[in-house]
């Protein structure tokens, strides 16, 4: 029972994040790398999309033993199904994250045989305000002395030739729209995960004490197929866990199909991520070098890695056919100094019919190899390449589709219409919600400080014989926990906390004044005093005037703030901080001492304030950057 429940899709834990990519989990990317994933302008004559190969009405597989693109890509391709549990990606592990594999298809002259330079244009030509929006500006493109219409490090020589004769610093600018492209794709493929199976559903129920089902959601047959996928076969050796893939390389030593030169597989694939200028270590990465494990530990010794290819997922595995199973050699065992074959025989109560229930119902590893097509790469081409599968389209590892609305750009183009696009989105694993435990503690943090400033800035108090207002010891803190609302909830929905947080406080100014004009109980005995501190004249200069300030320069905070992680550095958090509240806190300063005290109170009194206040408040600030360690850097990105 364990092995069974460690195979269903209730054990899969969240979605890890990808600090490499800091927009993989805003759905402002996700929309934008939709469209690039269905545009046919990403591709050299207009004709394929990402969506040609993979397809969402084959769990964005194509049903083809080989991929077709521009040519024919001597490999199967993969499903972008839950691939973003894996830390390697393709055949070959030749990348270590989505948005860096995503790129390799856009170059290549089999698959997509465009250019780096071609497709910035495109983005700013089509998609420039989605672009800026996520990224920040692009440079000017139309320069056709810095900038031609085609170019990068390709195997086309007049594109190559192109790229050369730019300047290094051009070339790196566009190397960063060509990383945040495949970002952008990335952000959209993380959404395509696993949904529950009749499988899943089959081992919920062994938890019920009422086993009767009518119908069985297992049939004899069915079972029989399970009892050798977990027992004799071996197949959880490698198909294990909710995927039903140990996401690790093995040499299984089935031969390639003819025609095909021999794949080295995760050997060189070992040595590409290492030299990839896209990888986890990479200039153009999000991540901090500590956060690379899997690149800076990886292993490299050729020993046991000739020849190597990722263990497939099964989830699905009856729609991304063609399959091995036409005949019942599962795996040929290697590794090692022998490399010796090993079939598994079906005898007994497990016949041919079982073996074959195996194969139509769970499709263990041998059924699904970047080398299974015996036909010959000619026999691909076009009114070669519609292959579909064999088998039953109701399978024991198969979901059920779930539409998404259509596009909405519609200067999109798409081989497959996008109202077939489909997401699994498992149950038990919702997407994540927009206000995290963080970033509800943080948003309550932020208005309540506010209001606590606020209010006691109606105090003009004596430090050190210096004249201040008792709110400045308060207030900077607000700074900080904006730039971890930053964080948690994104550029937006902070912008939309700094107007709630004013309304909030409006509202508070309002309600000081409507209980300033009740009449107060003679017991009590207070009023007087409650009217003189919180007259109209008094609340409403300093209060209006303090949230004033406030929206102000926390506007102007947050755009420097996003400025400073998409433009400069995401390395280091304490310095954005103080980059951010550097250029807002003395907006603030000024803003709040002159509508506050301005020809109310001398104005040598005023710009004391002023400066005194802008010491206590950048030492308030000093103090107070740790509190950026509250949330994980980019836990939420939305933005």
């Amino acid at each position: 029972m364990a092995l069974l429940r460690s195979l269903s899709l209730a054990m899969l834990p969240p979605l890890p994040p990808d600090p490499s990519n800091s927009v993989a989990d805003r759905p402002e990317a996700a929309a934008l790398g939709r469209q690039i994933f269905f545009d046919t302008r990403f591709s050299v004559n207009d004709a394929v999309s990402c969506a040609s190969c993979h397809m969402p009405d084959h769990f964005f597989t194509d049903a083809r033993p080989f991929g077709v693109g521009v040519g024919v890509i001597p490999l199967n391709t993969m499903s972008l199904v839950g691939a973003a549990y894996s830390e390697w990606q393709t055949w070959d592990g030749k990348n270590d994250s989505q948005w860096s594999q995503a790129l390799i298809p856009l170059e290549n002259p089999l698959e997509h045989g465009g250019t780096r330079m071609q497709y910035a244009q495109v983005i700013a030509e089509h998609y420039r305000a989605e672009y800026v929006a996520l990224f920040g500006p692009l440079p000017d493109l139309a320069d056709r002395q810095r900038f031609p219409l085609r170019g990068g490090p390709v195997v086309d020589p007049a594109a190559a030739a192109s790229w050369a004769a730019m300047r290094a610093t051009d070339q790196d600018a566009v190397n960063r729209i060509f990383a945040n492209i495949g970002k952008s794709l990335a952000a959209y493929e993380r959404t395509l995960l696993p949904q529950p199976a009749r499988f899943d559903r089959y081992v919920a129920s062994l938890d019920d004490p009422d086993p009767s089902q009518e119908p069985p959601l297992l049939n004899d047959e069915e079972i029989a197929g399970l009892r050798i996928f977990i027992g004799k076969g071996a197949c959880t050796q490698c198909h294990n866990g909710p995927r039903l893939t140990n996401d690790a390389f093995h040499n299984t030593a089935v031969p390639g199909a003819p025609g095909v030169p021999l794949q080295r597989g995760r050997v060189d694939g070992a040595a590409k991520v290492q030299a990839d200028p896209f990888n986890c270590l990479g200039r153009y990465s999000d991540a901090a070098p500590e956060q690379c494990t899997a690149l800076r530990f990886q292993v490299t010794d050729p020993a046991g890695l000739v020849g190597s290819m990722k263990t497939p997922t099964l989830r699905n595995v009856a729609e991304t056919a063609p399959l091995h199973a036409h005949r019942p050699v599962c795996h040929a065992g290697g590794g090692g100094r022998t490399l010796q074959r090993r079939r598994l025989f079906v005898a007994g109560t497990q016949r041919a019919e079982t073996a074959r229930a195996l194969a139509r119902r769970s499709q263990p590893a041998c059924c699904v190899s970047a080398h299974t097509d015996r036909r010959s790469p000619v026999e691909l081409l076009p009114g070669w390449q519609e292959a579909r599968s064999p088998w039953p389209r109701t399978n024991i590892l198969n979901s059920t589709a779930v539409a998404v609305p259509a596009l909405s750009k519609q200067r999109s183009r798409s081989v497959s219409s996008p109202a077939n696009i489909v997401r699994r989105v498992p149950p038990s694993h919702p997407a994540p919600p927009l206000l995290t435990h963080t970033a509800v503690v943080v948003v309550a943090l932020y208005i309540g400080a506010q209001m606590l400033s606020d209010l006691t800035s109606l105090k003009i108090g004596l430090i050190a014989g210096l004249a201040v207002d008792m709110g400045t010891f308060i207030y900077p803190i607000t700074f900080t926990l904006r730039d971890v609302a930053h964080k948690t909830i994104g550029k937006r929905h902070t912008q939309l906390l700094i107007w709630l947080a004013a309304a909030v406080n409006l509202f508070a100014v309002a309600y000081f004044w409507w209980v300033g004009g009740v009449a107060g109980d003679p017991v009590w005995g207070l009023q007087a005093e409650w009217e003189a501190i919180f007259s109209v004249n008094l609340l409403g200069r300093i209060v209006l005037a303090s949230i004033v300030a406030e929206v102000v320069s926390e506007l102007v905070d947050t755009e420097v703030y996003h400025w400073f992680v998409t433009r400069i550095t995401r390395r280091r958090q304490w310095a954005r901080v103080l980059a951010s509240n550097s250029v807002s806190v003395p907006i603030d300063n000024l803003i709040f001492a002159v509508g506050a005290f301005g020809w109310l109170l001398p104005w040598a009194v005023v710009w004391q304030i002023f400066l005194v206040n802008l010491a206590v408040k950048f030492g308030v600030t000093l103090a107070s950057m740790p509190l950026i360690y509250l949330a994980r850097d980019q836990e939420w990105r939305e933005e």
